[in-house]
């Protein structure tokens, strides 16, 4: 596969990820958008956008922020059918900080 196709593959699979994943924000559910995504892993919006289009290349070390963030390991953003499988995740935004909807800490997230 060519490095062009790659990114992508990646990029659509981070965008299907990040479509299928839903927060709660002062109660209120929504599906996780770019902003919010740049916000956690510390990138502006519009990188997130380029990366989702392929039109910039992942390095490693964000290839694995985004596996840890959507908690996947880090071979299914290389997955060519990804669309097909099962995923849904839901966070939540409370008191500046991330949980999980078990309640467990995920990350200090001050942009609440």
């Amino acid at each position: 596969m060519e490095r062009k196709e790659l990114n992508k593959l990646i990029g659509k699979n981070i965008r299907w990820l990040r479509k299928n994943t839903s927060i709660y924000v002062k109660g209120k559910k929504t599906i996780l958008n770019q902003t919010y995504l740049g916000k956690f892993l510390g990138i502006i919006p519009q990188q997130i956008s380029k990366f989702e289009i392929g039109k910039n290349e992942l390095g490693a070390v964000q290839v694995y922020q985004y596996s840890k963030f959507f908690n996947v390991p880090i071979d299914t953003l290389f997955e060519k059918d990804l669309v097909n499988q099962k995923y849904n995740k839901e966070v939540v935004i409370k008191d500046e900080y991330l949980y999980q909807l078990s309640g467990t800490l995920t990350k200090n997230y001050p942009y609440a």
